[in-house]
Formats: C-alpha cells, sequence, structure tokens
C-alpha cells in the first residue's frame, strides 16, 4: 500500500514527550506508507521558551532539536493558525505543554484553537480532560474533528478506546485500580511505615522540611478533577483531610492487591461505586 493520506502535524509543546514521538515517527516513517497509507509530516512546533518553528514542506529531528528564529507571545496559537492553511488531508495540533494544575491552561486554548482551526488534537495534557472534558467533547464534535487524549492517563495504556472502540454495547459502571506512579510510591512508602507528607514529598522533589507543598500539589490534581468531572458520573477518594492513614492503605491493598488504589467511580442511576 503506497501512501494516500497526508497528515499535518504541528507540536504545541517540545519537552521530552514531544521529543521522543519526533524520534518514533522517524522510525516508523517507512512503515506507515506500506501498512496504512499514511504520510506523516510535522510541519511547526512551538514552545513558550524556544518560540516557533515552521516549515510547510516539513520538519525533521536535526532542525526541531537546532535554534527556533520565530518568536511570538502566543506561540501555540501562532502555529494552530498556520497549520489551518495547510492542504493536508489531516491537520493534527499534538498537544504536550506542561499540566496546569490550577486551571489547565493555556493547554484548553490550545484544544479549542485546534478545533477552531478544524484540527484533530491530541493531548498528553491532563488539564484539558479534568478541566473541560465535557465542553470539549462537545466542540470536536461540533467542529466535526477529534479529540483524543489517551496519553494523558497510565502513559498511553489504552484506557478511553477500550471503552470507545471494543465495548461500544456496554456501560461502565465502575473503574478502579491505580493509575499513576505517585500513588504506587505513597502507597508503598506507608505500608513500610513512612509519613504521608514525607512520601509525598519525597516523590515530588520538595525540599521543603514540612512536605506541604508536595502534598497539595499532590492532592490539587484528582480534586480539581473530581468537581469537574462529567455530570453522569462520580469519583470519590479515599484520603482524608492529613492524606491515607496506613489502615486505609491496608485496607487498600486487600481490596484488590497491589495494583489496587482507593478510588473508585460508577455512573449514578446505575449502582453506588464501592470504595
Amino acid at each position: 500500500m503506497s501512501a494516500s493520506i497526508r497528515a499535518d502535524l504541528a507540536l504545541i509543546g517540545f519537552g521530552n514527550v514531544a521529543q521522543r514521538f519526533v524520534g518514533l515517527l522517524d522510525e516508523y516513517r517507512d512503515r506507515l506508507p506500506v501498512e496504512h497509507g499514511l504520510e506523516c509530516r510535522i510541519v511547526g512546533a512551538a514552545t513558550r521558551r524556544k518560540g516557533v518553528l515552521y516549515d510547510e514542506r516539513g520538519l525533521d529531528a536535526a532542525r526541531l532539536s537546532g535554534t527556533w528564529a520565530t518568536s511570538s507571545s502566543t506561540p501555540g496559537a501562532h502555529v494552530i493558525r498556520k497549520l489551518h492553511g495547510s492542504d493536508a488531508d489531516l491537520r493534527v495540533v499534538i498537544e504536550t505543554t506542561t499540566l496546569d494544575i490550577a486551571a489547565g491552561q493555556p493547554a484548553i486554548d490550545h484544544v479549542r484553537a485546534g478545533f477552531a482551526a478544524g484540527c484533530h488534537v491530541i493531548t498528553a495534557n491532563k488539564g484539558p480532560v479534568a478541566f473541560a472534558y465535557a465542553a470539549l467533547r462537545d466542540e470536536a464534535r461540533a467542529a466535526g474533528v477529534q479529540f483524543l487524549f489517551e496519553g494523558a492517563v497510565m502513559d498511553g495504556v489504552p484506557i478511553f478506546n477500550l471503552v470507545r472502540e471494543t465495548l461500544p454495547g456496554a456501560t461502565v459502571s465502575e473503574l478502579r485500580g491505580v493509575v499513576n506512579s505517585t500513588t504506587n510510591h505513597v502507597l508503598t512508602a506507608l505500608e513500610n511505615g513512612e509519613a504521608f507528607d514525607a512520601a509525598v514529598a519525597r516523590w515530588m522533589g520538595c525540599r521543603r522540611q514540612d512536605g506541604s507543598s508536595g502534598q497539595r500539589a499532590a492532592r490539587r490534581q484528582p480534586h480539581a478533577a473530581q468537581r469537574r468531572a462529567h455530570r453522569d458520573h462520580a469519583v470519590r477518594w479515599r484520603t482524608g483531610a492529613a492524606g491515607p492513614s496506613s489502615r486505609t492503605t491496608a485496607e487498600t491493598r486487600r481490596v484488590g492487591g497491589s495494583d489496587d488504589v482507593g478510588c473508585a467511580g460508577g455512573r449514578r442511576g446505575s449502582r453506588t461505586p464501592r470504595h
């Protein structure tokens, strides 16, 4: 099969995730046309630090790792506007900027700009999903594009598309399990007798003796996601005001072994989620 579809890609954010993506694209460049009829070209990239790089003929890893000539006060929006003018069959925004745990910005704005430009959007950023999932889902549908975020949780392990693609006739009533390495670390540390604040601070790389900044950072994400979860779902977290106790940790382990964490989600109207 020869390439029949051309996809022009814009990278918003160019940290470790985006750089590895560029490497993978190079590794699979010869296979994609043969196996999928697809030619992928990175035509633009934007970061707050490096500015903007755009070339409609395509950018390789060497150019992306070099100096970027153009600066902009809104680099993401700048590149997305230019991608809008591409004549490719598919225009795709790859959003991998740093997570903002307070409001999910500017990632949410990048996603919306992509929709407005007629681009599909793929993000590995938790912010847009945690703070604005329902609205962004509806906006993507109205624009006739896809909003994909599999890489935002569990390093790309297929969770969301497992339900969407393979269980269309099923109603998910509950999801249980450890979904991040931080939780795994903290639970293990608590089992070993370490204090909650110290365990979180050590994992987050905090240097404050009381570990409070790390604790706030660790909690704010799930709490923000809980407050902004889709109205048809409920999420409960087994942490008290002072963090999970050793008793809670032991109960968590007994529920489902070392791969089970004290959080559960269920659809209201079906059955009450366990905890």
